[in-house]
Order: structure tokens, then C-alpha cells, then sequence
């Protein structure tokens, strides 16, 4: 009787060694957060509406987590936009706005404006 006490004990000490404490679950949002040196490419429509005109240039876009669980917000300039992620796709809070993670180390962002005449896109690595 007493070998068995001891064989079972001995298993449940062994068994348990090889069981990893439970650790919090980590914030999906951090593996995203972080500066991402971007090329940017804006069209700017005419005054005469004739055509638009294409400026390009590097540009850094910051992405942080937001006080709101699950929210992220993606600065450019000193606009704030306020996204969701589905996958790796943003999915607009609102506005005119989308884009995409690549892995976590690279973005592609796009906006435009209410009208839809003007807008940037951005395509970038993480610094």
C-alpha cells in the first residue's frame, strides 16, 4: 500500500513539473504598436479640377493603444484615427480611412478626404 501512496505521488510530482504556470494573456495590440517610417503619396486635386497633382514624401505614422480595450489609434501628422482589427485588416471606428498590417512590422494606411477628392496613402516599416 504504502508503494502505491508513493508511486502515485511520485507521478503526480513529475506530471506537474512539466505543466507551465498560466500567464496573463498579453494584449494582441503590442505586438502593433510602435513608429512606422512610411513613403507617402498624396493627390490633391486641381483648383480647375482638371487633373490632380501627386506630392511624395517620407513620413512618419505612430500607432498606440487607445484607452478603449481592443481600439488603436493610428497618427499621421496630427490626425488620430481610430481603427479595430479584423485579422490584420483596420477596419474604420469612422471615417474614410483603411489599411493593413503586414506581419507586425509593416503597414499600409489610406485616407481620403469627406469628399473623396483628395487623399494620402502610406506604405511603411517599423522602425
Amino acid at each position: 500500500m504504502k508503494k502505491i501512496i508513493f508511486l502515485v505521488s511520485a507521478g503526480f510530482v513529475i506530471c506537474t513539473a512539466f505543466i507551465n504556470p498560466s500567464l496573463p494573456p498579453s494584449d494582441y495590440r503590442d505586438s502593433y504598436v510602435g513608429s512606422y517610417l512610411c513613403t507617402s503619396e498624396c493627390k490633391v486635386v486641381n483648383s480647375d479640377f482638371s487633373g490632380y497633382n501627386t506630392n511624395t514624401s517620407i513620413t512618419t505614422i505612430i500607432v498606440a493603444k487607445d484607452a478603449l480595450d481592443s481600439i488603436l489609434n493610428v497618427t499621421v501628422h496630427s490626425n488620430v484615427f481610430k481603427i479595430k482589427l479584423k485579422n490584420s485588416n483596420m477596419i474604420p471606428i469612422k471615417g474614410a480611412h483603411r489599411g493593413r498590417f503586414f506581419s507586425t512590422n509593416s503597414i499600409s494606411f489610406s485616407f481620403s478626404s469627406p469628399m473623396g477628392v483628395n487623399g494620402c496613402s502610406y506604405k511603411g516599416k517599423k522602425q
